[in-house]
């Protein structure tokens, strides 16, 4: 994999024709919110629609500038009834203009995502990436708890991500073809890594739900990836062969860790929950040399971002997942990357002695 880093740059900074408008789930979560940071300094992005689980759009834009905030980054302007949570914000330190943002309280689990049909049309009509990182870390949710707001808000996206193009298919005539916008699909390493292969896990679909650890969490992982490659193959449950092929990719995310500037880690998760008992209780569990190949949430983002640039020039090249292209004459299944930590070092070992 390239450089996050040097990727990034050149995606935030890369040659301005149409500025673009994106949509973003997962604000409020720690690597939703460091991908927002990334995009609103974006000279390419014109405006970041945040999807958010609230009641109201207030709501919905104080659970993401509290995200911000929390993870040390600048928080949203103070609420505008009028412009419907909207800010174009500016950074006092350099004068470089952010991207607007508008934060939606949204319903997943609804077909139009408890949109309404203006700002539904208008977000299918003009979106160019959605990047999809919303989903419940519960490790004691069975699969079947995953199904209504997560496995069908996703197909419910991913049909928002079709609508222009079946609409501007029916009018070929008057109007080019819009492709679909690029939809980045933010899944977890957890959805394969019980797999019995002794080599490397590929970057491709597995084929056996037995691949995923048994937690229901991994395992709507395994059935929101079988989701996207319908999408991808078909453009849908119900879409015709003359649509334009959807632009989707599936993005599994292994353990990610505090960020490199300030080391910011939710202080809920795993991890930090054992390393913060160890005052106490003066020791730590045996975890021999397990790999701390933890991923700062920061690099994390630059790599989603990377790889939407990817999807952005190479679409019409078959631009795949890693090293794992499909052969000639297969039938091409949704790209597949790993946003991976490739260092095995320092150990649990070197960390406890």
């Amino acid at each position: 994999m390239r450089s996050p880093k040097r990727t990034c740059v050149a995606y935030l900074h890369r040659e301005i024709t149409d500025l673009s408008p994106e949509i973003l789930t997962g604000a409020t979560g720690t690597l939703g919110a460091h991908i927002l940071h990334l995009l609103r300094y974006s000279l390419k992005v014109s405006s970041i629609t945040c999807l958010v689980r609230a009641a109201s759009s207030l709501a919905a834009h104080e659970r993401v500038s509290k995200s911000l905030t929390s993870r040390g980054k600048p928080g949203l302007l103070s609420f505008s009834p009028t412009s419907r949570a909207s800010t174009t914000t500016q950074d006092s330190s350099s004068g470089a203009s952010h991207a607007h943002i508008v934060c939606l309280p949204a319903t997943f689990s609804h077909p139009t995502l408890g949109l309404d049909a203006g700002k539904y049309t208008d977000l299918a009509n003009t979106s160019t990436l959605i990047i999809h990182a919303a989903w419940a870390v519960n490790f004691t949710a069975r699969l079947r708890s995953f199904e209504k707001d997560h496995i069908a808000g996703l197909s419910h996206l991913l049909s928002l991500s079709l609508v222009s193009s079946s609409h501007n298919n029916a009018s070929h005539h008057l109007q080019p073809q819009r492709q679909p916008p690029r939809f980045l699909f933010l899944s977890s390493t957890a959805s394969v890594t019980s797999s019995s292969t002794k080599d490397l896990i590929a970057e491709r679909l597995s084929h056996s739900p037995d691949d995923a650890s048994p937690l229901g969490y991994s395992r709507s992982k395994w059935v929101a990836e079988h989701i996207c490659n319908n999408f991808h193959k078909r453009g849908g449950p119900s879409s015709h062969s003359s649509l334009p092929r959807p632009n989707i990719a599936v993005l599994r995310i292994g353990q990610l860790c505090g960020d490199t500037e300030r080391g910011i880690w939710n202080m809920s998760e795993a991890y930090p929950l054992m390393l913060s008992t160890a005052p106490t209780l003066r020791a730590l569990p045996d975890l021999g040399a397990m790999p701390l190949d933890w991923m700062p949430v920061d690099r994390a983002a630059e790599a989603v971002l990377q790889v939407a640039e990817g999807l952005d020039v190479g679409a019409a090249a078959g631009y795949g997942g890693g090293s794992d292209m499909v052969e000639k004459g297969e039938e091409e299944e949704v790209p597949v990357f790993h946003i991976l930590n490739p260092h095995h070092r320092p150990t649990w070992t070197d960390l406890v002695e």
